[in-house]
């Protein structure tokens, strides 16, 4: 069953993942290029733990009452606003470090963004 919980964590991960490094590359090529700043490597890291975190939280929600899922999702929503205030305050030693927040805030809503539009369907073959 944990497994279960794993994969779904390892494929929003990737997924999650796939669409920032696609937006950072063309974000590095086409606009201001943060690459000193958040390098692919962190941006790939960041999601792979959000990814198994979010699975392993996920996991330990389901099995104490099924009716704490949804403010751990409200939580993820929540979180991922407030986690914006760091690239809003972050002086970065950088060209142009007034671009940094609009390149760093989409990143922040692309994880929620997976994680809440494929839950209900894994949620669904979960507990059928």
């Amino acid at each position: 069953m944990f497994l279960r919980y794993v994969l779904f964590g390892l494929f929003i991960s990737a997924l999650s993942a796939m669409v920032a490094l696609s937006y950072t590359y063309c974000y590095y090529a086409l606009l201001f290029d943060f690459s000193k700043t958040l390098p692919f490597w962190k941006i790939l890291s960041i999601f792979c733990f959000l990814g198994l975190l979010f699975a392993g939280i996920y996991y330990l929600v389901a099995e104490k009452s099924y009716r704490l899922i949804l403010p751990l999702n409200i939580a993820l929503a929540i979180g991922s606003l407030t986690s914006i205030l760091w690239p809003i305050t972050a002086s970065i030693d950088e060209e142009f470090p007034e671009m940094f927040p609009s390149f760093a805030i989409p990143l922040h809503f692309i994880f929620p963004l997976f994680w809440l539009a494929s839950f209900p369907t894994f949620n669904k073959r979960l507990h059928d």
